[in-house]
């Protein structure tokens, strides 16, 4: 018994180490980074949370807007989104400058995105404790970035 005993440890063993060595090599496997279409925007970017400004207005820098109809209670399922909104011409809340990361906001499905009246995508980034604005997803602007 004692043999079957010794073979059955080191089996769940061998087991043990196999859905170990499985898991650590699945979290290292970071997702690829977003590629922008032919016109530098970012249309597929829910796997990226972190994005570096790469926008090089010093003076102005990269323009975080948000409607003042914009739900304050943007997660919840129950809230309306404007439809169709004219993005550009929301108020500039926020000014980000060159070397800022920004952190994507995170839904069910990944990082929030939304298109304007012109099809252009917009990111929504955290700008503080339940704050959020919006910046133009366009390579021009925003890359992503890898932090670990």
């Amino acid at each position: 018994m004692s043999r079957l005993s010794a073979l059955l440890s080191a089996c769940l063993l061998l087991m043990a180490f196999l859905i170990l060595a499985a898991q650590v090599s699945l979290a290292g496997t970071a997702p690829k980074p977003p590629r922008p279409d032919e016109t530098g925007d970012y249309h597929h970017c829910r796997d990226q949370k972190y994005w570096i400004v790469v926008d090089q207005d010093w003076k102005n820098g990269l323009s975080g807007r948000l409607s003042p109809s914009f739900p304050d209670n943007w997660e919840s399922v129950d809230s309306r989104w404007p439809e169709n909104p004219d993005v550009n011409a929301w108020p500039v809340v926020i000014s980000f400058y060159p070397g800022t990361i920004l952190n994507g906001c995170q839904g069910n499905c990944g990082t929030i995105t939304m298109e304007d009246r012109n099809r252009n995508p917009w990111l929504m980034v955290t700008i503080g404790i339940g704050k959020v604005c919006f910046v133009r997803a366009n390579s021009r602007y925003i890359k992503p970035v890898q932090i670990k």
